[in-house]
């Protein structure tokens, strides 16, 4: 397909600042997306060029919050198997079981993840985990939810920051810097066979895509860096108001 010095250039800051807001919050797919669809890109491919363009994104913040990856040991351990099943499964549905009912769920989702951030620390005090190890949770409950999260990931994956952050903060942890750690690997795996996917179905379009991985790559890794030395009070403000606009824009679309 051509593509014009206009579209390019959009496509390009496009996905700088989606690499940048998925390294603090997620909801990247909200500024590239729409881009890819403006330049001519069908919707399926659209989708599976947006996965293949942001896993860079995904692998520079992974690099910017390496000394918080290191201190999760187990909890990395099982979030990625976790996201390598989802995210798998997630791909192969929507290549073999499209459901165009399953957009009009996408807003609601996103509502509840919203909801579940934002009240997620009167929810600790009441489940007396407020004080907890930082630990996630390894209950029954916690990983069939991150699996249904991982499938979502792979299927669309919207507001996947969203959806991780709030389940993270409800299944035992507190720091945000180190549940934003765990975010961005789980979602640079659920990015990467998801792309693997996409790319053995040749459902990439490949110059499109190209230029999106050297924008998320810049920033993610820029964001990454950045967000660690903002104030967690502040940051943890931006994600509920950043949230909000996303289910918002989702719910007026």
């Amino acid at each position: 397909m051509e593509l014009s010095l206009f579209d390019g250039g959009l496509l390009l800051i496009a996905a700088f600042f989606a690499g940048a807001i998925n390294a603090v919050a997620g909801g990247g797919t909200f500024f590239t997306f729409p881009v890819l669809l403006l330049t001519g890109a069908p919707p399926i491919e659209a989708n599976a060029t947006n996965k293949l363009g942001l896993w860079m994104g995904a692998l520079g913040s992974v690099r910017g919050y390496r000394t918080e990856i290191a201190s999760l040991k187990n909890d990395l351990k099982r979030t990625l198997i976790i996201n390598l099943i989802g995210g798998a499964a997630g791909t192969i549905l929507l290549l073999f079981l499209i459901n165009a009912q399953f957009s009009h769920a996408v807003p609601w989702l996103l509502l509840i993840a919203t909801l579940s951030f934002i009240a997620g620390p009167w929810l600790k005090k009441l489940q007396g985990t407020i004080e907890s190890s930082d630990q996630l949770s390894t209950s029954f409950m916690s990983i069939i939810t991150q699996l249904v999260v991982a499938v979502y990931a792979g299927f669309f994956g919207a507001g996947i920051g969203i959806f991780l952050l709030a389940l993270y903060q409800l299944f035992g942890m507190n720091n945000l810097h180190r549940m934003n750690a765990l975010k961005v690997s789980a979602t640079l795996v659920a990015h990467s066979v998801s792309a693997i996917i996409f790319v053995v179905m040749g459902r990439v379009i490949w110059p499109l895509a190209i230029i999106m991985l050297a924008g998320s790559l810049a920033g993610g890794y820029v964001s990454a860096l950045l967000s660690k030395r903002i104030c967690v009070v502040w940051l943890r403000r931006f994600i509920m108001v950043y949230s909000s606009a996303i289910t918002l824009y989702f719910f007026v679309q």
